[in-house]
């Protein structure tokens, strides 16, 4: 059975240098789910104040998606199906998710 775990997330960066070193950053903090970039940062056209970011993440296993979950304690919603699940996560309060610039975040799991 193959799996697929991507990880894709929104922030704040004032421009493509501020993108680039937030994509760094974000690297380090995704470190131990050996992170790769399935793009190249790019301004989210609805907002344009955002970078859109998008990883691979490793291994490819319920666990490790349930560890990246847990890098938050709160504000995740999830859906999906038995072989396709995700799980949202939006900014409010105080709460953050990996880095303070993060706004967003959709972690999808997939199977099968």
């Amino acid at each position: 059975m193959s799996a697929h775990l991507s990880l894709r997330l929104f922030a704040e960066c004032a421009d493509a240098a501020d993108a680039a070193n937030l994509l760094s950053a974000l690297y380090s903090a995704l470190s131990e789910f050996l992170p790769v970039s399935e793009k190249s940062p790019s301004r989210y056209w609805k907002m344009p104040e955002l970078f859109e970011f998008s990883f691979t993440l490793n291994p490819k296993t319920w666990d490790t998606c349930q560890h990246v979950v847990a890098r938050t304690a709160t504000g995740w919603t999830q859906g999906g199906s038995d072989n396709d699940l995700w799980f949202i996560w939006n900014r409010h309060n105080n709460n953050c998710f990996l880095l303070s610039q993060v706004t967003w975040a959709e972690i999808q799991f997939l199977t099968g």
